[in-house]
């Protein structure tokens, strides 16, 4: 996972930015519509959609969760590079527990098995999940024993990795995926969503909103022990709530007091030279 950024500093690669520009119906259907060559008529759209498939189970939240009007229902992810090697392997068994509560969730009791939704789970990747420098994975089930035995559960996990040779898609696709890794607009599509991440950065209630969630992100404390790890777990913690105090300061402009106190910090005298 990328280091936690200066809210200016978003872009559609990071899960803010990507959860608020989604909020709009029409830039949701331009990154369906280059991406699955699809020309999305949306029923239903919803960001940041945080379901469980019973009540102990874990939660998940969705990025973003669309159905269209036929009732095919699409689960889009933006999945950044780890520097837990665990958190990247961990992505297949992610798209399946996805699988399990979006089905979930549409099998209403009484409800009949056929009528459960297609389901595309799609991970957008900023580097190559699975190591072959290929543009797209798809993966669908099959019988192992013949693969031409039809076995059509409607369910298809497809992952995007931005960095591989695009030069072999679509030009839509290609300028999409373009766009997500490097920021370079080259159609309308793509210089309509950098317009709106432009304009959301300009936000200040977004830019308040931004800040608070890294507070209380589990993955800054995982990157931070990451960071540490050569000093030991406890040096990991201390990086953490520096560069967290740093960040909540520079970014919200308020003092190192005001800081610690958003951050529920008791011991402020221990970071306060560290500033």
């Amino acid at each position: 996972m990328e280091k936690k950024k200066n809210y200016e500093e978003l872009t559609i690669r990071d899960h803010f930015m990507f959860g608020k520009i989604c909020s709009k119906p029409e830039i949701r259907k331009l990154i369906l519509d280059s991406l699955l060559q699809i020309d999305l008529q949306e029923k239903y759209g919803e960001i940041e959609k945080q379901i469980r498939e019973f009540k102990d189970a874990k939660y998940a939240r969705l990025d973003l969760l669309v159905e269209d009007e036929k009732g095919a229902v699409y689960d889009t992810e933006m999945q950044n590079k780890s520097k837990d090697r665990a958190r990247q392997d961990e992505l297949p068994k992610r798209g399946r527990y996805y699988q399990s509560i979006i089905d979930t969730s549409y099998a209403n009791s009484g409800e009949e098995y056929l009528n459960l939704p297609e389901l595309f789970i799609v991970f957008i990747c900023t580097y190559d999940p699975f190591g072959e420098n290929l543009p797209i994975y798809t993966f669908e089930s099959k019988c192992l024993e013949k693969e031409t035995i039809k076995y059509d559960e409607k369910v298809h996990k497809i992952f995007f990795n931005t960095t591989a040779d695009l030069s072999c898609l679509p030009q839509n696709m290609k300028n999409m995926l373009e766009y997500i890794n490097t920021g370079a607009t080259n159609d309308k599509a793509t210089e309509l969503i950098d317009e709106e991440v432009k304009e959301a950065r300009l936000k200040e209630e977004w830019r308040a909103e931004y800040m608070l969630t890294v507070v209380h992100d589990k993955d800054v404390y995982r990157d931070g022990f990451e960071d540490g790890k050569e000093q030991g777990i406890e040096q990991g913690t201390f990086t953490t709530t520096i560069n967290l105090i740093k960040n909540l300061m520079e970014s919200l402009e308020i003092t190192f007091d005001e800081a610690c106190d958003k951050l529920c910090i008791k011991d402020k005298e221990i970071y306060r030279s560290h500033i």
